[in-house]
């Protein structure tokens, strides 16, 4: 009977770089604080234009705006959805700017 050949390999093992391993968690930690800084940005001001029927507060108050929430994860299509059982015969056009600014246009159409 033939014997097989073992061959024997050379294991080497590898260390883990500690400063390497710092500086990636160093990074991902302020990757984390920024998206959370970016999520929990408040509207700093809301702009009511072309309101000649309501308000300010009645639409502020109507679009649920009343606490300023979040300027990212405020969406335009929930405002309008918000809208709705008030009259139908009024434009709603909701314009996100920079420096977490929001504008409510709200005008009546003319039929």
């Amino acid at each position: 009977m033939k014997e097989k050949k073992v061959i024997k390999r050379k294991v080497t093992k590898r260390k883990l770089k500690v400063k390497n391993v710092i500086i990636l968690l160093i990074i991902l930690i302020l990757l984390g604080v920024f998206s959370y800084y970016l999520t929990t940005l408040k509207i700093k001001n809301i702009y009511v234009l072309n309101t000649n029927i309501l308000d300010d507060k009645t639409v502020i108050y109507t679009a649920k705006l009343e606490d300023y929430p979040s300027f990212i994860l405020t969406k335009s299509s929930e405002i309008k959805k918000n809208f709705k059982h008030i009259r139908k015969n009024l434009s709603k056009n909701i314009d996100k700017f920079k420096k977490n600014m929001l504008y409510l246009n709200i005008g009546a159409i003319n039929l």
